[in-house]
């Protein structure tokens, strides 16, 4: 899905090639919002950098 935003920005390219260190982003998914009572369920993980964007 990321994948598909940078391909639909044409400053993706410049905006990857002006990064000083790679970039990560986690996304978790869970069965709610107490973190007492909930529990992870799925974790993302999608760095970008000057050499692309890897999963």
């Amino acid at each position: 899905m990321l994948e598909d935003i940078i391909d639909a920005d044409p400053d993706a390219d410049a905006l990857l090639a002006g990064l000083a260190r790679p970039i990560v982003f986690v996304d978790l998914e869970t069965t709610g919002s107490d973190a007492t009572t909930d529990r992870i369920t799925e974790i993302g993980v999608v760095e970008a950098s000057t050499a692309g964007i890897e999963r």
